[in-house]
Order: C-alpha cells, then sequence, then structure tokens
C-alpha cells in the first residue's frame, strides 16, 4: 500500500485490511509533502504515528523523491525502517553531486548507516552492472538544486 499523506494512513487504517498487504510504502513526493526535509518529515512522522496507533504491523518501507530522497532514506534508518535509493528517486548524492549509476547511490545510502535490512535494494531492479551511466549538465544543475534543498 503506497502512503503519501496523514488522511492516507488514516484510510488504511479504516479499511481493516491493514495487515492483508504486503508492506506499506511511505512515500515522501515533493509535490504533495513539500519541497523541504523538516515539513516532510514532520508529515512522514504523522504518518508512522497513525499507523502505530492503528495497529499496522506489516513492514514499512519509506523513501522520497528528489530532493527529499536523502532525508526520507536518513530517517528510515534511523526508524529502523526499509529504504530504497536509485534514478527513480535521485540522481544525486548526498552532497548534491551528479551520480552516473545507481550504484554510486547504494554505496552513499550504505556510507549513512550499518549494511543490513535497513537499507535494501528495490525489488525487481536491473543489476547495477546494466545500468547505463547519464551524465548531463541538465542532471548536474538538477542535483544543485536538490542539496541546496538539503540545507532548509
Amino acid at each position: 500500500a503506497g502512503i503519501w499523506t496523514p488522511a492516507d494512513a488514516t484510510a488504511l487504517v479504516e479499511s481493516g485490511v491493514a495487515d492483508a498487504v504486503t508492506r506499506v510504502l511511505v512515500e515522501l513526493i515533493p509535490e504533495v509533502a513539500g519541497e523541504t526535509a523538516q515539513p516532510a518529515l514532520a508529515m512522514a512522522a504523522e504518518i508512522h504515528a497513525i499507523l502505530d496507533r492503528g495497529g499496522v504491523r506489516v513492514p514499512r518501507l519509506q523513501h522520497g523523491e528528489g530532493r527529499l530522497a536523502w532525508p526520507a532514506l536518513a530517517d528510515a534508518a534511523a526508524r529502523g525502517l526499509g529504504t530504497r535509493i536509485g534514478f527513480e528517486d535521485t540522481m544525486c548524492d548526498p552532497h548534491g553531486s551528479a551520480v552516473g549509476a545507481n550504484a554510486e547511490l547504494v554505496r552513499a545510502a550504505r556510507a549513512l548507516g550499518p549494511p543490513g535490512p535497513r537499507l535494501c535494494r528495490r525489488a525487481g531492479e536491473r543489476g547495477y552492472a546494466s545500468c547505463a551511466p547519464i551524465r548531463s549538465s541538465a542532471a548536474v544543475a538538477s542535483c544543485r538544486v536538490q542539496a541546496a534543498g538539503l540545507t532548509r
């Protein structure tokens, strides 16, 4: 079940089927959660509180997109949740530098915390070696914008 908002979390709890899903994805999307880390992480905390109060026991995976990717990942690791990182989420490392492969993102994610079940690869993703390097001036400019958002 994909959860973007506290209202989504409430709807899942009230549906009575929360424990029948494989996992709950808490997804921090800038268009919904805001462009900066602080309000997005506050929204994530509210979502988790609703799920906790509702007794939702299935595994959770939290991730973010764009400038929220790294704050969401760090928050997930701190909570002991599963997380993911890949070009679908961001093309920048935590410092705002463009990366050329998913493997670089995974290495940066692992550097944020101990390896293990908290930092996991997206199910069904192609092997890292098959991911074509992507470097462009647009990607670099996008990363600089994303990095600026991390400090707000």
